[in-house]
């Protein structure tokens, strides 16, 4: 917890940073040149304590820091104002005492992403306090515990788009290829490292859902019955896709289920972002029109577990996921921070946006 006790001065919680926020005056229009004098400026004053072989290191481990930071504020803000807010240079001064004092040179550009969505959430509390607690631990997270924060918020926040269900469970292994950077943590130590350190809340008394099972929602499109091709209801949606001008591709026969057809779609949430308000609506028509047979649908998310095993780095997800005790979710700055991590693993990932 952050107690202002003077005007320049911040007072944080045992076993952090303690920092003196000396402000620099400095002009609008910021140039790349003065926003690296501003770097250094706010550098040296956060190391002036440490002894001269001390200061080798967090110098070496700074500029390499810098050499990051720039290049990515300059993407989403030319003239570098950002240098001149008072608030964004006490971060700053935190995430290089932060950077100074990591071993792992990929914590810099996560400390960089970080300072890139502090500027583009200046007017969010809430995310700007998420942002700053994240930049005043990542030195203090465990290698695999990150691995495994980030694997675990993905399996959730991500779905792939794709012409079929194997094309976006290939992407989908392609993209846990690319997160899962190493061994996945097991037992509890690595979920109670994460609690201690506020990215996570545990509840001992729940339980998490299975894979691919707790997937149902993201990939209901394909985890579904659909209707079928003999029926009076396969009839009305060909005339609904035909009176709201919708291209007849978007029917596709179920591959789980011989003699039905089902829409063309990852998941129920994917019609929203396609085509115009009646289209919608038609679609959202055609969804409700599936067949509710429970026999049927529990046999196709059979076939979907077989077919989700079937990869190599979905298969080892699978065994690490149910696995997993206790149940648990990420706190805001949990999220922030796997989010963060897992567009440096994958960096066509979008930006984070809660």
């Amino acid at each position: 917890m952050l107690n202002k006790t003077e005007e320049n001065q911040i007072v944080i919680g045992d076993n952090s940073h303690q920092i003196q926020a000396e402000i620099i005056n400095i002009y609008q229009g910021i140039s790349e040149q003065r926003a690296r004098e501003i770097c250094l400026e706010i550098a040296k004053k956060a190391i002036e304590e440490n002894t001269a072989g001390a200061l080798e290191i967090a110098n070496k481990r700074l500029d390499e820091f810098k050499s990051i930071l720039i290049p990515d504020i300059e993407k989403i803000e030319k003239n570098f104002n950002s240098f001149s807010d008072p608030a964004f240079q006490i971060l700053l001064k935190k995430a290089q005492l932060t950077a100074a004092c990591t071993e792992r040179s990929y914590d810099y550009k996560i400390l960089a992403e970080l300072l890139a969505h502090r500027i583009e959430n200046k007017s969010s509390i809430k995310k700007k306090a998420s942002i700053t607690k994240v930049v005043e631990i990542l030195d203090q997270i465990d290698d695999d515990a990150l691995c495994g924060l980030t694997t675990y918020y993905s399996v959730k926040k991500f779905v792939p788009t794709g012409s079929s269900m194997n094309d976006c469970l290939s992407k989908l292994n392609y993209l846990f290829g690319e997160i899962m950077y190493m061994d996945l943590p097991v037992g509890y130590n690595w979920i109670d490292h994460l609690e201690l350190l506020g990215m996570i809340r545990t509840f001992p008394y729940n339980e998490i859902n299975k894979l691919p099972y707790c997937l149902r929602e993201n990939f209901g499109g394909y985890i579904c019955t659909g209707i079928r091709k003999s029926s009076e209801n396969y009839r009305k949606v060909l005339e609904i896709i035909d009176f709201n001008n919708i291209p007849q591709d978007i029917l596709v026969d179920n591959e789980f289920c011989n003699d039905y057809t089902r829409l063309n779609i990852v998941n129920k949430f994917s019609i929203d972002g396609r085509y115009n308000k009646n289209q919608r609506k038609a679609l959202h028509d055609i969804w409700s029109m599936y067949e509710q047979n429970s026999r049927l649908q529990k046999n196709i998310e059979e076939k979907f577990n077989e077919q989700f095993s079937s990869y190599q780095k979905l298969s080892e997800l699978k065994h690490w996921w149910n696995n997993i005790s206790p149940y648990f979710i990420l706190t805001s700055a949990g999220d922030v921070l796997a989010h963060v991590n897992a567009k440096r693993c994958y960096n066509k990932l979008p930006i984070f946006d809660r």
